[in-house]
């Protein structure tokens, strides 16, 4: 898979970002594992918590934000559901896009490309911002 150019402009910012998510994500107040799905447009990285029995929640980030920004709720959502907090393709994350999606149609064939990697047949959705645009358009 050939990798989209890089969100971020120097390797240090890259760097710094990534020690920012990892101080973020050391604040996540539940156990979790970090996970990576393949899909037509890249590598999708995933915060996954909650009983693997659960039912599934799909957690979508706002715009120019990340997975992490889950992690105030978290707590409150994990002891009933199995959350995927999501790092959506194309934004500053921890996914890598080969091809970023350009419109509703491909974030919808992303998400379904990420269920269906999943074996999520049916889930509930939450989306913050852009994230709730595109579990709309899903």
């Amino acid at each position: 898979m050939r990798q989209h150019p890089s969100s971020f402009r120097t390797p240090d910012g890259k760097t710094r970002y990534s020690d920012a998510y990892d101080a973020t994500l050391a604040l996540w107040p539940v156990p979790f594992v970090s996970q990576q799905v393949t899909t037509r447009w890249g590598h999708t990285h995933i915060v996954v918590s909650g009983p693997t029995e659960a039912p599934p929640l799909v957690l979508l980030h706002g715009m120019n934000l990340s997975a992490t920004m889950w992690f105030p709720n978290i707590a409150d959502w994990a002891h009933r559901y199995r959350v995927y907090a999501v790092d959506t393709i194309g934004s500053a994350s921890r996914s890598v896009a080969t091809q970023p999606p350009r419109n509703r149609a491909e974030f919808a064939c992303w998400l379904d490309d990420l269920c269906n990697s999943l074996a999520i047949e049916r889930a509930h959705l939450l989306g913050h911002s852009h994230g709730g645009w595109i579990a709309l358009n899903f």
